[in-house]
């Protein structure tokens, strides 16, 4: 908040902003593309609803399920700031503009994947252990654990306007102040949520299979079956 003057100094501010939605949004995403491993997942928090090809049964109360542990966000660090290369103009406004909406199209995208769009694709194959089953249950029959798809970060389009709808006006800083800051904002939310630890709320319906379960206790699973 705050006066905004029309200053090669706020336009740099501005990108300053900018530039650290744009890059942890990157982080979130590279995060993510990495593959989701277990302590990433809240203890006992995968359902029945997110197994695909998996039964669960009863085994007992179970021990309390162990807290996420965030695998380390790498942000990359913000570029130095030479106000003296900054020019205000329509052009560079325009532009400016642009690379912010697109930020906060892409916050938006991803957090549509962590709305329940992620799925056993997004998982490392062979990574998950009981303790991401709810306390107390067991898996009792396992299938042949075809990999899902990875979910994907679906833009939308950026929305087609006429030119010369940028001015070259303190007010026009403002308004991309406040997109920039909207796009950090977005991403601040999307960290804290992997910070707290995913959940079955994060994942499809149906979309996490065996093969996404260590391969011991997918042995242990069928030997059990071929003895009962």
């Amino acid at each position: 908040s705050g006066e905004v003057r029309l200053t090669r100094r706020q336009l740099a501010i501005n990108q300053r902003i900018g530039q650290a939605a744009l890059k942890r949004l990157a982080a979130i995403e590279a995060w993510l593309n990495d593959g989701i491993i277990a302590s990433d997942i809240c203890g006992g928090s995968i359902g029945t609803k997110n197994l695909s090809d998996i039964v669960l049964g009863r085994a007992g109360d179970g021990p309390i399920a162990p807290p996420p542990t965030l695998r380390g966000l790498e942000v990359e660090k913000l570029n130095p700031t030479n106000v003296g290369r900054f020019s205000v103009s329509t052009g560079q406004l325009r532009t400016n503009q642009r690379i912010y909406q697109a930020a906060v199209r892409r916050a938006r995208a991803l957090s549509t994947r962590f709305k329940g769009g992620l799925t056993g694709g997004d998982i490392r194959d062979g990574e998950l252990g009981w303790e991401v089953l709810p306390p107390g249950s067991m898996m009792v029959q396992s299938g042949l654990g075809s990999p899902q798809p990875r979910s994907r970060t679906r833009l939308r389009p950026a929305p087609t306007r006429r030119g010369g709808a940028v001015a070259v006006s303190a007010q026009q800083l403002r308004i991309n102040q406040k997109i920039a800051q909207a796009a950090v904002r977005e991403a601040n939310r999307l960290r804290a949520q992997l910070e707290a630890g995913l959940t079955r709320e994060n994942f499809a319906p149906d979309s996490i299979t065996s093969a996404d379960f260590q391969e011991s206790i997918a042995r242990q699973i069928t030997a059990e079956s071929s003895n009962s």
